[in-house]
């Protein structure tokens, strides 16, 4: 087993090394917990057991009633809103480009169609896998917990097979730059998941070195089911090596340990990853923290006393329409029935209370407060906007254009994060794949010693950068108007570069726009023949005046 010079004074075996890391990284989440429960409990999944354990190993409760569930709409909103408009699977939402630092060359033809073809390929590999799945899965997490992470390993069948993390059941780190750079796993495994994954060979023989004996005992007694905990830490491989084999020459390094194996060098599995295998977004960053603040700690105060004055508005309604009353022992107050009573007075029934019909429009308002402070709070009425939308009817144009433009303003720090703590990483990821498994066309070779960019192009990224476009329409509009009574203006703009501008920001495929040659090509043409015909109206006339000098010289001679 090899050691880590970690430490000149203690080397240490790897297991104590990413043990000792696992313990840091998993007391940083005891100060999150009390809140992600809260959170969890009014959103509508308070099952993550992982959340019910505290600090001091007692156990939170593991559900409680919920009286609103307006929450868990405002939060499904913006989970499907930042899932289809960061990331749909039914339109394209990345494509890829030349490094802009070219010393001005542009990218060729050829080599535009070619990163776009590799964009295709991405594009089906990422449909015939669960990505899609995983993501939205990840959306509502950040939403929610303002942090959310998620594995890709490759698979032979499909290419690529993701694993959704669930808040609780994992931990993160930074490197010195505050991005994160480490994920710890805890993952519950059964006996037979354990046996299938780390025990049984290829050949159907049985390898339990790697494993606790505990796992054999319960495999023995056919306890198939039994839950182990199994630890999966992921880091920078700091041992990596350029060009060299096994492990040492991957970026990244990838290990598992049982927690009931007391021995101090075994491990499940430690293997290694050429790229970063995992990613973890998170929603706003307070200096050097590690976790963030999001949606669900602004709204959870709103989320608390919604919860409270929806059972306070289903008390006093019980009150207005059920008041306690007295009257006979024994008489029931129910509808449709008959009590008969030999004495009229006997029989009387008084209210002892009568709440006043006002609570509960009181009530009512203080609700509807608390569910317009989670609207705003969740970016839920950014995209309800076009359903629940106060104002004047119809809005016109000028008025939709700054409405939208402002709630892109808005979200810009979250799209910008999540294209690059995310789906950066995760196309990065699929690339290097399918490029090993020569699943991309052969590049052209003006391509040769290229570096590649990711240009996200979602509906989200896109109404960003469309947003400088709205400016440059009405200059347009407005050199259209000086033009009238200065025609020589229109010199003053160039079309060219307006529309390779305009092509780029709207991510039209590189097919539909002509390279600069073949525009050359045509321009020369039509400038030519534009020339011929000036020619040949030219020399119409002058023909006609050599007919008529010879008919007038033959005339005089008659």
């Amino acid at each position: 087993m090899a050691t880590l010079s970690i430490n000149p004074l203690n080397e240490l075996t790897l297991k104590d090394h990413v043990k000792a890391r696992a313990r840091t990284m998993l007391a940083s989440l005891d100060d999150e917990k009390g809140d992600w429960c809260e959170i969890a409990r009014y959103t509508g999944h308070p099952g993550i057991e992982a959340l019910r354990v505290t600090a001091k190993g007692t156990m939170r409760p593991k559900s409680r009633p919920i009286y609103d569930g307006y929450a868990t709409r405002a939060f499904r909103y913006v989970e499907s809103g930042l899932y289809s408009g960061n990331s749909s699977p039914n339109r394209p939402w990345f494509k890829f480009g030349l490094k802009r630092d070219r010393d001005g060359v542009e990218e060729t033809h050829a080599s535009r169609v070619w990163l776009d073809a590799c964009a295709s390929v991405l594009a089906m590999i990422l449909a015939g896998s669960n990505f899609y799945r995983v993501a939205r899965s990840n959306y509502g997490e950040l939403a929610k917990f303002a942090v959310a992470a998620g594995i890709m390993d490759e698979d032979w069948e499909k290419g690529i097979v993701c694993i959704a993390l669930t808040i609780g059941e994992y931990a993160i780190d930074v490197d010195k730059n505050g991005d994160v750079d480490t994920l710890l796993r805890i993952v519950g495994m059964t006996t037979r998941q354990i046996v299938d994954a780390f025990v049984r060979r290829d050949d159907g023989t049985m390898d339990w070195e790697a494993v606790d004996t505990s796992v054999q005992s319960a495999w023995t007694s056919s306890l198939y089911g039994q839950v182990f905990t199994v630890y999966h830490l992921i880091e920078p491989n700091k041992e990596y090596r350029e060009g060299a084999w096994g492990s040492a020459g991957m970026r990244w390094r990838s290990v598992k340990w049982m927690d009931a194996d007391a021995r101090p060098k075994t491990l499940l599995e430690h293997k290694g990853y050429r790229e970063k295998p995992f990613w973890a977004v998170r929603w706003k960053v307070y200096g050097n923290d590690v976790w963030a603040r999001g949606p669900g700690h602004d709204v959870l105060p709103d989320m608390r006393e919604l919860q409270m004055q929806s059972k306070r508005k289903g008390e006093a309604t019980d009150l207005i329409v059920k008041p306690p009353t007295q009257g006979p022992k024994g008489f029931k107050m129910e509808p449709g029935r008959h009590e008969a009573i030999a004495n009229a007075d006997a029989g009387k029934i008084e209210v002892i209370y009568e709440a006043p019909y006002q609570a509960i429009q009181l009530v009512g308002q203080d609700l509807n407060d608390c569910r317009q402070a989670i609207r705003e709070g969740t970016y839920a009425d950014l995209f309800m906007a076009f359903i629940e939308r106060d104002g004047v009817q119809p809005l016109n144009d000028l008025e939709t254009q700054l409405r939208d433009q402002e709630k892109m303003t808005q979200l810009g720090p979250v799209i910008e994060g999540i294209n690059n703590d995310m789906l950066a990483i995760v196309i990065e990821r699929v690339f290097a794949i399918a490029f090993r498994g020569q699943l991309l066309p052969p590049p052209p070779e003006d391509m040769e010693g290229e570096e590649i960019e990711i240009e996200f192009i979602s509906i989200l990224a896109q109404a960003q950068k469309m947003m400088g476009m709205a400016q440059t329409e009405r200059s347009l509009s407005f050199v259209g108007v000086v033009a009238q009574f200065q025609p020589d203006v229109v010199d003053k703009v160039d079309g060219d570069a307006l529309v390779e501008d305009y092509w780029d920001r709207s991510a039209a495929p590189a097919l539909g726009l002509r390279d600069q040659a073949t525009v050359d090509a045509i321009r020369a043409q039509r400038q030519q023949q534009r020339q011929m015909e000036q020619m040949a109206s030219m020399a119409a006339p002058a023909e006609q005046g050599v007919k008529a000098a010879a008919l007038l010289n033959q005339m005089s001679q008659q």
